[in-house]
């Protein structure tokens, strides 16, 4: 069979064609792709204690630095020359958003620690000190409303635990000596408002950490 050079110009043309409209189907697929992803991509809350856009961390002098903030990687942290964490850590989420962050002395969690939420809402935060809880920790929830305020002393829960509604109301006050809970007492919505002496309950001490001693006294 003998093919002629006219219709051998007319395949090439037919193929050009079929190639053209497969890479405009694919550039519209990818455009139309781009945009879903943009407008499902989480917004960070206006609320105070959203996580801030990802950053190099900063090592004290002496230390060496770990880890990339994202898109390179997802977690950033320091170490002295014995190779222990020493200096500020964080952790992120795969979408980029600050996860978590702390402090580190010597290998031992020392200072403020604070996590976030996806949306980049702040969840918890609390002070530790060589690596045991100290003072009033609170919870949020994914929305920003205040959940829970626990005070400790040495990680061990002491005083008045409170949690909370979203309308910022009482829903539950649980009293502890020592992490041994001695009574609870729940409240139905709309809840009990917050009284000004309902500041969980901690003792004197030297440490500021410590802080939150209220007017309340234990039973």
């Amino acid at each position: 069979m003998i093919v002629t050079k006219k219709a051998l110009d007319k395949q090439r043309e037919r193929f050009v064609t079929r190639q053209r409209k497969t890479t405009l189907r694919g550039m519209k697929r990818s455009s139309l792709l781009l945009l879903i992803s943009l407008s499902c991509s989480p917004q960070g809350s206006p609320q105070q204690g959203s996580a801030s856009a990802p950053s190099p961390i900063q090592c004290p002098p002496g230390t060496v630095t770990h880890g990339f903030a994202p898109p390179t990687g997802i977690r950033q942290y320091c170490t002295n020359d014995g190779a222990v964490k020493h200096g500020p850590w964080r952790f992120y989420f795969p979408n980029g958003q600050l996860q978590r962050e702390g402090y580190y002395s010597n290998g031992r969690k020392s200072g403020r620690f604070t996590s976030w939420h996806t949306s980049g809402v702040k969840t918890s935060e609390g002070i530790y000190k060589k690596d045991r809880k100290f003072g009033i920790w609170r919870e949020w929830t994914p929305a920003g409303h205040l959940r829970m305020e626990t005070p400790y002393v040495e990680s061990e829960i002491h005083g008045y635990r409170y949690f909370f509604y979203s309308n910022g109301n009482k829903s539950a006050e649980f009293y502890y000596v020592r992490g041994q809970l001695i009574t609870r007492e729940e409240f139905s919505f709309p809840g009990l408002a917050k009284d000004p002496t309902d500041t969980p309950f901690l003792p004197p001490a030297s440490d500021p950490s410590t802080e939150g001693v209220g007017a309340k006294t234990l039973p």
